[in-house]
């Protein structure tokens, strides 16, 4: 599990103990979808959400 944290034009992601994994920018304005250069699965479960605990 990873927490998500919205940090201005930048969004980073982090393990639970609190170390940064990657840091990505925000795409540009007006790009409603940033492939992962993978095809999309018909059939793909969803995945489940984790609310990231208060550090």
């Amino acid at each position: 599990m990873v927490c998500v944290m919205d940090a201005g034009p930048t969004v980073m992601i982090f393990d639970l103990k609190g170390t940064l994994l990657i840091e990505h920018p925000w795409p540009k304005a007006g790009i409603k979808y940033v492939s992962n250069g993978r095809r999309r699965d018909r059939h793909a479960k969803p995945s489940s959400c984790y609310r990231c605990p208060e550090i």
